[in-house]
């Protein structure tokens, strides 16, 4: 737990783009910043859905690189709604695209 206090304690100071950077396993980002367009609609709660996705693969043992993609994958989703409720469908096309980066494949 200690090994990710210090990447994460960096998420909660730094930007998005910068937060990604870990100090202690330096070859893990890529470097890139996560950027997933969408038609936003409202902001409520984007966040909250970023943070749940990024900590859902921080505390799964995947990289920074796709903790952050989980958190731009959730964040990105809510955000096509009024308010924070998203329905079955939605939350189902959230768990393919996360199991696309997690195995680099589309079923």
């Amino acid at each position: 737990m200690r090994k990710l206090l210090l990447p994460l304690l960096l998420c909660l100071l730094l930007s998005l783009s910068a937060c990604t950077q870990d100090p202690l396993a330096p070859m893990v980002y890529s470097g890139q910043p996560v950027d997933i367009p969408v038609p936003a609609v409202d902001t409520t709660a984007a966040g909250d859905l970023w943070a749940a996705g990024f900590l859902y693969g921080l505390f799964t043992g995947r990289s920074l690189d796709d903790a952050a993609h989980f958190g731009a994958v959730t964040s990105g989703e809510v955000v096509k709604v009024i308010g924070s409720e998203m329905d079955a469908d939605t939350w189902e096309y959230i768990r393919k695209r996360i199991q696309y980066i997690i195995c680099r494949c589309f079923d």
